[in-house]
């Protein structure tokens, strides 16, 4: 009998718990420190989720369990960090490598026909800092399935990466906010409200009078 225990805060607690043994922390307090993930996507987001992050939901804590429970479970992962100057290094991590090839899983809702440009540079900048030829995206969905990418490395997205670090890392430590990315991951994104005028509803607004037309 769970008595006057309350069934609800014990799974939220074990949840909670599980999650910060997953979940890949981020040092919030070191600028020269930056972290791939955090500069192949938008660098706004990324700073919101160093200077003043919202808390995950639990929808979120699971997906985060599930991918990175399943990370843990596969051999030879690694962490490298990459000096790009004197104050300023790069963390990378790879998922496995295999016969010097580097390997990323992303677990997904539905296999894409073409690889999510983030993930590429992920990948491209994780086989740069393991000096690596080759690489591969692997994505899985929650039912079994899978579709691979295969890639060589590029130079060119490699140095977009190095720039977008110092860039990063230099707001960081003036504490100013990064530039708008619009992209279509802006209407999901947590902190969508922070960048974009909240929307209005009026009742008695029609298009005529949006136009500047009267009946």
């Amino acid at each position: 009998m769970l008595g006057d225990r309350n069934l609800k805060d014990i799974i939220q607690k074990t949840m909670d718990h599980i999650y910060r043994d997953f979940y890949f922390q981020i040092d919030k307090t070191n600028n020269r420190i930056i972290h791939v993930k955090e500069i192949v996507t938008c660098l706004r987001k990324s700073y919101y989720d160093r200077k003043s992050p919202l808390l995950p939901t639990n929808m979120q804590k699971v997906s985060t369990i599930i991918s990175d429970g399943m990370r843990r479970s596969i051999k030879n992962s690694a962490i490298e960090e990459y000096n790009i100057d004197s104050d300023l290094s790069l963390v990378s991590y790879a998922d496995t490598i295999v016969d010097d090839i580097v390997i990323k899983f992303e677990i997904i809702d539905k296999l894409p026909k073409t690889p999510n440009p983030k993930d590429l540079l992920n990948l491209n900048t994780t086989m740069w800092i393991f000096d690596k030829m080759e690489g591969i995206i692997v994505y899985m969905t929650n039912d079994g399935r899978s579709v691979e990418f295969a890639f060589t490395k590029d130079k060119h997205m490699f140095e977009e990466i190095m720039r977008r670090a110092r860039v990063f890392s230099t707001l960081l430590k003036e504490e100013k906010t990064p530039i708008l990315e619009p992209s279509e991951t802006c209407i999901t994104c947590p902190y969508y409200e922070r960048c974009y005028i909240q929307q209005k509803k009026y009742s008695n607004l029609t298009l005529e009078r949006l136009l500047g037309f009267k009946k």
